[in-house]
């Protein structure tokens, strides 16, 4: 076991809170996209069903046969209800807000990331100057945090293990394990 000087140490918990920002702040951009992506899904679903069942619809009132406007009504009825949930929800607006927070959320993830990876480990930069500027990188996530849509734990988890084998993948280095906070 090395034995490091208080400098070093201090240097290694600046690290080590850099790098569970970063992870923090990767975490919510992964689960902020799959958000994206999931209401992004939802509103094509809902609109192409509508789209659908109204041309039905349409197509059982054209078509003038005997007991088909009972079939006509379903399907409009169908439409209206879809219709309906689609404007209550406004799955593509909830998609953009979460994609806008995941790319939010990634730039900074990047910002930290080059932070961790390489400001921290520059010559000539104290341990003063380093919390300065990881204060400034945690205030932005601290807004972030305010500002973005919410996100389910189930979602946070998944984006965490998302996040984790990405880190594992593209071998980005976690901090020694006596210096986590």
């Amino acid at each position: 076991m090395r034995i490091l000087s208080e400098e070093r140490k201090e240097l290694e918990r600046t690290r080590s809170t850099a790098y569970t920002l970063f992870e923090h702040t990767y975490t919510c951009a992964l689960a902020h996209f799959a958000y994206a992506d999931s209401w992004s899904k939802w509103n094509r679903v809902m609109g192409m069903s509508s789209i659908i069942l109204a041309a039905f619809a349409g197509s059982a009132l054209m078509s003038r046969s005997p007991g088909l406007e009972l079939i006509a009504g379903i399907f409009a009825l169908s439409v209206s209800i879809i219709v309906s949930i689609s404007t209550y929800l406004n799955p593509g607006k909830s998609s953009q807000e979460h994609l806008n927070a995941g790319t939010s959320y990634q730039d900074l993830k990047n910002d930290v990331q080059i932070f961790y990876e390489v400001e921290s480990l520059m010559k000539g930069k104290n341990n003063i100057q380093l919390v300065s500027e990881l204060s400034e990188l945690s205030e932005k996530r601290d807004e972030l945090d305010k500002t973005s849509p919410r996100i389910s734990k189930k979602r946070f988890d998944e984006g965490a293990e998302r996040c984790q084998e990405e880190i594992i993948r593209t071998g980005i280095i976690p901090p020694p394990s006596h210096a986590r906070v």
